[in-house]
């Protein structure tokens, strides 16, 4: 097969484009087996030799399969297909200030005295009924590398601590480098595997905020959770102060992010 696959290679880059070819042979092909089946029949009704159209026959469906061989016509065929059929998929993306509270929180943990992940997580931790029992139950704390009290490893252990203190599973989950897309996302998609598999969340359970942390850990999250189907959530300041920034003294609310796909044709 590997073998079938190099000469086919080869021949594509020799003649260019199969396309004119493919036709060619088809044509060459259908003409062999119509004309031989055609002289076959005329034999057989006049007891005339019939070798002359067994060998037109058997030579244009052997041109037929040579076609299927080295120009792959299958592919090309659904190629063409998916060409003139398939829509391109544009995504829409949309913000609502409703969010509802999820068993399952996947958030990204910063560096520094404040953490909007503590801000999402009690958001979802506790009702709007005083002295209800929380609807999170599962949390996983991504953190990046560092030592000290204020770093994103030192936080995330903090903000474990007083998780399973109110009886919330929290695990944390280290990166080696902050600013590597491809780890961020990969733990995201396997945090998705655990909670699905060992704690039996559905996704609809699930959210991911994407607030806190790197700008690659940042992108490492949505992508995953786009990839997974897994709502996302961000975290908005209340209040700003005059030169911009977030006054974090006045809190913080959750936005609910969707993400959908619509097929578009190349048309419009």
């Amino acid at each position: 097969m590997k073998t079938t696959q190099k000469y086919s290679r080869r021949l594509t880059q020799i003649i260019g484009s199969p396309t004119p070819w493919l036709f060619l042979i088809g044509v060459i092909a259908v003409g062999l087996i119509v004309e031989g089946t055609s002289r076959m029949i005329d034999a057989y009704l006049t007891g005339q030799p019939w070798q002359v159209a067994g060998w037109m026959i058997g030579i244009g469906f052997s041109l037929l399969f040579l076609a299927v061989i080295f120009f792959n016509l299958p592919r090309v065929i659904a190629n063409i297909g998916k060409a003139l059929f398939t829509q391109s998929q544009v995504p829409t993306v949309a913000v609502e200030e409703q969010v509802p509270r999820r068993k399952g929180l996947v958030v990204l943990v910063s560096l520094g005295d404040y953490t909007a992940a503590a801000s999402a997580l009690e958001y979802h931790a506790w009702d709007l009924v005083p002295g209800s029992r929380p609807v999170l139950t599962h949390c996983w704390l991504i953190a990046g590398p560092g030592e000290g009290e204020t770093s994103s490893l030192a936080n995330a252990e903090r903000i474990k601590d007083e998780l399973m203190a109110k009886g919330i599973t929290a695990d944390i989950w280290p990166l080696e480098d902050a600013d590597n897309v491809q780890e961020a996302f990969q733990a995201v998609k396997t945090i998705f595997q655990v909670a699905t598999n060992k704690y039996k969340l559905t996704k609809g359970e699930v959210m991911a905020d994407y607030t806190g942390g790197t700008k690659s850990m940042t992108s490492g999250m949505i992508l995953a959770a786009i990839a997974e189907g897994i709502d996302l959530q961000y975290m908005k300041p209340n209040l700003y102060q005059a030169d911009g920034r977030a006054d974090r003294a006045a809190g913080s609310r959750p936005r609910f992010v969707t993400v959908d796909f619509v097929s578009v044709s190349d048309e419009d």
